[in-house]
């Protein structure tokens, strides 16, 4: 089994690169495409015939429900070299920085976003926005 870890690129919801376009509307359809190309693209080019397992990071606020991605991926994936590979999907948590007191903090889910340590409002996102394929497995 070898691993493959420089795939950090994050990717848009789109076509899959063969000149299909997602025949379903929900925006989950169109990572599993990015998804499957970057990692069958990747395995063509390092020799890797079976995809074992695939880690994707999805931040707080990417809106990527785990199992829509499970559903698209399980039948997307037929025929390709990521058939029957496990698909892992890691949750980042949004982050902000304070403009007011120079902190960072955790962002919770009411986007309702303000300082907890001064109440401030002038923040900054810095992350939870995030949809990437970490890394995959493959022999």
């Amino acid at each position: 089994c070898r691993r493959f870890s420089s795939y950090h690129a994050g990717f848009a919801p789109g076509g899959d690169g063969r000149g299909k376009s997602p025949d379903i509307i929900m925006h989950e359809a169109a990572f599993v495409d990015s998804i499957l190309t970057i990692v069958t693209g990747e395995a063509k080019k390092n020799d890797v015939n079976q995809v074992r397992k695939i880690r994707v990071c999805a931040g707080a606020f990417s809106c990527v429900v785990a199992e829509s991605l499970d559903f698209y991926f399980g039948f997307a994936s037929e025929g390709t070299s990521c058939e029957g590979a496990e698909l892992v999907l890691e949750r980042k948590p949004a982050l902000a920085y304070c403009n007011d007191c120079n902190k960072e903090f955790e962002v919770g889910t009411d986007l309702l976003i303000a300082c907890p340590d001064c109440s401030g409002i002038k923040v900054t996102l810095k992350s939870g926005h995030e949809l990437y394929v970490v890394d995959f497995e493959g022999e």
